[in-house]
């Protein structure tokens, strides 16, 4: 099983102990093929509030058959780094520790691989979660029970934290991620990523009544709280030309009601209750109630909203328990 807590270092434990401290880094790629003139390096992360990292380089020029990248991490971050010359394209997800990397890129039956020559333990650690996960890599399916049992038995993990974050993001929130969440140390849990994935989803503020529009074209203000105290409310939040938002509403429509869960939907075209909207909510037997929030303006105050279809639970406290639920989740 990889040994489970293999990465519990003298040097890890240094970083862990001091999560927030700025470390340089240098990652050097050797490039012996003459691959590429050029090559890149930035995080993956899409939200900037999740980034780590400054670089003193993100485009970096062959110096002989080597490409270094130097820069700052205030603890253990994943990087992609990436390339594209006539046919050849390389993109590539490693994790950075303080200190020197050194990787090497070379052709294999006409495509780019990717080697490590002297690789930090967080990068070790990577490969080794990546086996115990059964991926060859993340963007493979996997259902992460196993991912469960490794935070258990090694909170600390910065890779851990980075896969969770990234499922998340593409995936959609819901209760195995919330108990996931919960498995990191303290340390984990003070880093700039997790502080920011818990103001988006392990959040307890109340979302408070705000003026929206109904279907008569009429202002209104609406109290989100679920009729039923037994039951969570989950604000769908859309517009008329999202073609994923729509697709979410018609699966949710078909099996409405829910046990455990009631809905109402937000329409946030930058135009007032708008025909065309109208016309898909009737078209799909849209059960619950709908409003408009032009822009988004009303809920700006709670969410960014970075991607479409989002939504917003909220308990019989108005409490906001989470984000972006994965609505396949529900019951």
């Amino acid at each position: 099983m990889f040994g489970l807590a293999l990465f519990a270092s003298a040097q890890s434990q240094r970083l862990i102990a001091d999560s927030q401290a700025v470390n340089s880094f240098t990652v050097n790629v050797l490039d012996k093929q003459n691959i590429f003139d050029s090559l890149f390096i930035s995080e993956p992360y899409y939200v900037k509030d999740y980034r780590n990292a400054t670089f003193e380089q993100t485009d970096v020029v062959r110096e002989n058959s080597s490409f270094y990248f130097k820069g700052n991490i205030a603890y253990p971050a994943a990087i992609r780094i990436w390339g594209e010359k006539g046919n050849f394209k390389f993109n590539e997800l490693v994790f950075v520790d303080s200190g020197y990397q050194s990787f090497e890129i070379s052709l294999i039956n006409n495509k780019v691989s990717l080697k490590e020559v002297s690789s930090s333990n967080i990068q070790k650690e990577y490969r080794h979660l990546l086996g115990f996960l059964k991926m060859e890599d993340l963007a493979d399916k996997n259902d992460y029970t196993n991912l469960a049992m490794y935070i258990k038995r090694n909170p600390q993990s910065y890779v851990g934290l980075f896969i969770m974050i990234d499922k998340v993001f593409f995936n959609g929130f819901n209760d195995f991620w919330r108990a996931i969440s919960a498995g990191f140390d303290e340390k984990i849990k003070a880093t700039k990523a997790y502080k920011y994935f818990s103001s988006e989803y392990l959040v307890g503020k109340k979302i408070n009544p705000m003026v929206l529009v109904n279907s008569n074209g009429e202002k209104i203000t609406k109290q989100f709280l679920p009729e039923d105290k037994n039951k969570n409310l989950v604000i769908l939040l859309w517009f008329a030309n999202c073609k994923p938002c729509i697709a979410e509403m018609q699966h949710l429509s078909k099996k409405y009601p829910f046990k455990n869960y009631e809905i109402v939907s937000v329409c946030t075209d930058s135009f007032t209750v708008n025909s065309k909207a109208k016309a898909i909510l009737k078209k799909n037997k849209i059960k619950w109630p709908n409003y408009w929030d032009h822009q988004g303006e009303k809920f700006s105050e709670y969410i960014k909203l970075y991607s479409y279809p989002f939504n917003i639970v909220v308990d019989s406290a108005r409490n906001i328990i989470g984000k972006h639920y994965d609505v396949n989740s529900f019951q």
